[in-house]
């Protein structure tokens, strides 16, 4: 009779094993060798080269045990095995029951294109060298605790479950183009060197049911390559990744969870497809971290963001370039390097509240078609947002854009930038924020405060169709408007006792039914210039305040304010205006650059339109009006009281200059002459006077052009104008 092995193991505990499945104590059924006391697997190298075995007779006697018949005779715990070759082999029994080699010791375990119709446990086993190239797993493969040399598993396939938990590969690991159809689990495993799952396929099904590939607390000392692999349900929670982490055009399906993971060199996402449900949130990025050109499509978990990066941590620089976004979520993210957003979309609802830009950020060309928060975000670099387009969606109880209680620690600019609506309440900014040709087309809440000296607010060629710009308590902001186009917007000011306007560089503005009589203490109190700006700020402006462009500026003010019958503003901005076009003229008069002729030609215009000013107001002042014409009909008639036969009249009662200061000659002069002088201005003329003289005969014609012709017209327009409004 055969004596049978007396190797005992004698059995780890769950608690010990950190696995699942306990091993109880286990006896050795096989037989002894020889006159030994061990069989084969459980003799020692040392005791097996006395014996004369050699590796294929350990060979042979394993091939003997995984076509054994019974359960206990396919077990061979805690052996200690040689190179085992089994190349191209096909593992088959007469049953399914597992390959059991828990805690064994396998110098090389070459299974490569073999086919291995049973389950294997490795579990607490140590391989020195691992080859599994194009082998076939049809059963499970388990190495729970299982130490691995160098492995080489290229275009493995693995049809059941399999489980590396707590595994340690302390040499190279390759599974390139592996493919893993159930449940797969590398928990708590550690990789020293390099891993390479390049091309790998992991089809784990749900990460709700635990059907799914997990990296659950695995680390990773070099480089983790996983680019163009496929995952369909995939966890990396608590991951660690010391060096390189490479997933680029990765194919993720299913949901993917990576909360807690830190990423301690590069993490390389590019051009990943994540088709559902994602999350880095609390994630650490140690090294740069690249998400160029991915796309995270999201899926049917309502309650769950498409792309979660809630509170990570970029500690370098983090670029997103022409990446896609579903329902994104960067609450409480922190970029410590430059955030790169350049040209992405993000096809729903996005919050960046109370995240950190320590340096700069890009979001050139990005496009937002749902509602966007950056609410509380520190911008503590520069910002570069030209072209971006924040859409909003069909929510219009929402803003599209949410600024408030942001700070702008450095310059931003949204040059062409195209806003639905947005808000800025209570948003700290220093240096320039520029918005030259951007276009807000719905609705802007501008409620800034200059964080640390004077801001500067440029608005060039911008459109603000409604909203309301705000200056605070204190730190009052100032907002060029140089060509911008302005609706239904209101200034205004928590002290109504400051020159607002003084505020706002107003150049060549559109103003589009903006309502000035809403407005109007802070026009008085600012005497209604609109051209003045207060403070220290850029002067490399759009346009510069010649005495041209304020005129232009007066006359579109005018123009809007005759539009809305405000008949106030538009006479204040008419006169503005004609007191522009005079500096005008006074400053061509000046250049000394200019022809003659037309220097000449620019003090006609200056006396005529101080002439127009003095007797007219600009047309616009009654009392001016009436003034002018009370002048004008004395002068006349100074001129038809003066004895002498040019100024001759048929009234003939001429009056010597020391007659006319008599009494008599007083009474004279208003009850004749100014009596005359009134009805040839009046062109009424009565008949009983003529004039004789030839200067008598000019003076008429004269003052019933300039007083009848141009005076009285001038107040009876005046009348016809009050009575309008």
């Amino acid at each position: 009779m055969t004596a049978t092995c007396t190797y005992t193991h004698e059995g780890v505990a769950a608690s010990a094993t950190g696995h699942d499945e306990p091993l109880d104590a286990w006896d050795c059924p096989h037989p002894s060798h020889g006159d030994g006391e061990r069989c084969v697997f459980h003799l020692d190298p040392a005791e097996r080269d006395r014996r004369g075995i050699d590796e294929s007779a350990v060979l042979a006697a394993f091939e003997d045990v995984v076509a054994a018949a019974s359960r206990e005779r396919k077990r061979i715990v805690g052996a200690h095995l040689p190179a085992l070759d089994l190349q191209y082999a096909v593992l088959d029994g007469e049953n399914r029951y597992p390959l059991d080699l828990r805690h064994a010791t396998v110098e090389t375990l070459d299974l490569s294109h073999a086919a291995v119709a049973q389950s294997v446990n490795l579990t607490g086993a140590r391989v020195d060298r691992f080859v599994a190239d194009g082998a076939t797993f049809e059963g499970t493969l388990t190495a729970d605790g299982v130490t691995v040399g160098d492995t080489a598993a290229h275009e493995l396939v693995v049809e059941g479950d399999a489980s590396f938990r707590d595994a340690t590969f302390e040499g190279a690991a390759r599974f390139t183009e592996a493919a893993f159809r159930d449940d797969t689990s590398f928990d708590g495993v550690r990789f020293h060197g390099d891993a390479d799952f390049r091309g790998a396929e992991f089809y784990g099904r749900s990460n709700a049911l635990g059907d799914n590939t997990t990296f659950t607390g695995a680390t990773f000392d070099g480089e983790a390559a996983f680019g163009r692999a496929t995952f369909h349900y995939v966890v990396f929670d608590d991951a660690t990744f010391d060096g390189a982490a490479v997933f680029e055009k990765a194919d993720v399906t299913g949901d993917l969870d990576a909360h807690g993971a830190s990423f301690g060199a590069l993490a390389d996402f590019d051009e990943v497809t994540f088709g559902a449900d994602t999350q880095f949130d609390g994630v650490a990025f140690r090294g740069r971290a690249d998400f160029r050109g991915v796309t995270f499509e999201g899926g049917a978990e309502v309650l769950a963001d498409d792309a979660d990066f809630e509170d990570a941590t970029f500690h370098a620089d983090a670029d997103f370039d022409h990446a896609t976004f579903a329902y994104t979520d960067f609450a409480g993210a922190r970029f410590a390097g430059v955030a790169n957003f350049e040209a992405s979309t993000f096809t729903e609802d996005a919050s960046f509240r109370d995240v950190t830009f320590a340096a700069e950020v890009d979001f050139d060309e990005a496009i937002f078609d749902g509602d966007t928060s950056f609410a509380n975000a520190g911008f503590e670099g520069p910002v570069d947002a030209r072209g971006a387009e924040f859409r909003g969606d069909a929510n219009h109880f929402a803003t599209a854009a949410t600024f408030d209680r942001a700070a702008f620690g450095d310059d931003a600019d949204f040059r062409n930038t195209h806003f639905t609506s947005a808000s800025f309440d209570g948003t700290a900014v220093t240096g320039v924020v520029d918005f030259a040709d951007a276009a807000f087309t719905d609705r802007v809440e501008f409620a800034l405060s200059a964080a640390d000296g004077e801001a500067y607010i440029d608005l060039t060629q911008t459109t603000l169709a409604a909203g309301s710009v705000t200056q605070p308590d204190d730190h009052w902001v100032h907002y060029d408007l140089t060509r911008a186009t302005v609706g239904r917007v209101e200034l205004g000011g928590v002290d109504p006792r400051l020159e607002l306007l003084d505020y706002f560089r107003i150049c060549e503005t559109e103003f589009d039914w903006f309502d000035f009589s809403r407005h109007r203490d802070y026009l008085e109190r600012n005497d209604w210039n609109l051209h003045q700006f207060a403070g220290s700020v850029p002067s490399d402006f759009a346009v510069e305040l010649t005495p041209a462009a304020v005129e232009t500026t007066y006359q579109k003010a005018r123009n809007a304010a005759r539009m809305q019958n405000d008949r106030d503003a538009t006479i204040r901005f008419s006169i503005r205006k004609g007191k522009a076009r005079k500096r005008k003229h006074l400053d061509r008069l000046r250049d000394a650059s200019l022809p003659t002729g037309a220097r000449l030609g620019a003090s006609g215009a200056f006396v005529g339109n101080k002439l127009w000013e003095w007797v007219a107001g600009y047309g616009y002042s009654l009392k001016q009006n009436v003034l002018a014409f009370v002048a004008i009909i004395h002068l006349f008639a100074f001129v038809y009281a003066y004895d002498h036969p040019w100024t001759r009249t048929t009234a003939g009662e001429a009056l010597t200059l020391p007659e006319l200061f008599t009494v008599d000659g007083i009474t004279t002069f208003y009850y004749t002459f100014l009596y005359y002088s009134q009805i040839t201005g009046t062109t009424v003329g009565y008949g009983d006077i003529n004039p004789v003289g030839p200067v008598a005969r000019a003076a008429a014609m004269i003052e019933g052009l300039v007083a009848g012709g141009i005076i009285v017209a001038l107040i009876v327009t005046v009348l016809t104008r009050r009575q309008m409004t």
